[in-house]
């Protein structure tokens, strides 16, 4: 269910996510005018794994979660970045998921005029590799 939030509202859940926190003020403001954030019910399917992802999910609140019950803060990166099956399905968690969208169009402009975004998740997903699907 997509929620209305005002975009001062999504920057700051926006901000509370790395690699985003390392956003400027004027590229923050301009990605959270074009996404927009969806709340979940507990233990619902969020995406299926044969889905070809055409917006990526930055979860805020609450958790979400992989079939083989790993919890990840982003989901579609791959997908939108390779035009790739997700691969596995993602589930709210038992408490929900309130998550931003951004589409894919979108996504990849940002990612062009902020490479340190993609440089920061691929580190992230070395790190941890349920960290982004």
């Amino acid at each position: 269910m997509k929620i209305k939030a005002s975009d001062i509202e999504k920057a700051f859940l926006l901000k509370s996510v790395e690699p985003f926190d390392k956003l400027d003020e004027r590229t923050l403001f301009n990605l959270v005018s074009v996404m927009t954030l969806t709340q979940y019910e507990p233990n619902k399917l969020v995406l299926d794994s044969q889905t070809v992802c055409n917006e990526v999910l930055i979860v805020v609140d609450g958790d979400c979660r992989t079939e083989s019950s790993h919890k990840i803060f982003l989901a579609g990166v791959h997908s939108v970045l390779e035009d790739l099956v997700i691969g596995e399905s993602i589930s709210s968690g038992s408490a929900g998921a309130k998550c931003l969208r951004i589409g894919k169009g979108h996504f990849l402009t940002t990612m062009y005029e902020c490479p340190f975004i993609l440089v920061d998740l691929i580190r992230l997903r070395n790190q941890n590799p349920n960290y982004c699907l």
